[in-house]
Order: structure tokens, then sequence, then C-alpha cells
């Protein structure tokens, strides 16, 4: 097996000659001279993950499933108040934690 590497930029610039290698082997792409990509032949990616072509395949859905609902809800419903409390009760603050009596320089008392 012949590996190709190529760098970003290469590739950015001759973009056939990676598919061209890519139909023989596996074709390696950095950045900044590390690996940061694979480009593969789609014969060679449908063998690696077993001829399985879509998300449905892959999780292994029982035979005869071809059809999934998803109900997603609207981002609107998901949001509500966000709970910001410490624990600690309102104006109190026994140890001294969170507000800081004594400033220092640079510092602001909260």
């Amino acid at each position: 097996m012949k590996i190709t590497i190529l760098s970003s930029r290469e590739f950015n610039q001759d973009t056939s000659r990676a598919k061209q290698a890519a139909d023989r082997d596996p074709v390696f792409i950095t950045d900044r001279g590390s690996p940061a990509h694979v480009l593969l032949s789609i014969d060679e990616y449908l063998r690696l993950t077993g001829g399985e072509r879509n998300l449905l395949d892959q999780l292994g859905l029982p035979e005869g499933v071809e059809e999934v609902e998803l109900e997603i809800p609207r981002f609107g419903e998901l949001a509500g108040a966000a709970e910001l409390s410490c624990g600690v009760p309102a104006g109190s603050d026994p140890a001294g934690l969170l507000f800081n009596k004594a400033s220092s320089p640079g510092r602001q008392n909260l």
C-alpha cells in the first residue's frame, strides 16, 4: 500500500490529484505537518464500515424498520429560568466566602 501525504495547501491546489491517489490508496492530508484528515475512495470506506451506507444501518435497527420517528422539541420549549443559588440564604455569608468585606487593591467587593 502506497500512502500519499499532502499538505492542506497541496490538497486545495490539486484536488484532482488527491482524488486520483485516493482511488488507489489512502491519502493523508496534513495541517501544519500533522495528519489531520484521510481521504478514501467510497469503495474503501464501505469496506471499512462493513458496507453500511447510512446511520440507520449502522445503528443496527431490526430487519424491516425503515422509518424512525424523532420528535425534537422547539428551542423555546426547553428554555426556562436558570437556578443560580449557591445554597446560602440571601443576605447571609457565615464564613465570609462569598462577599469579601476587606477590599484588596484592584478587587471589587461584590
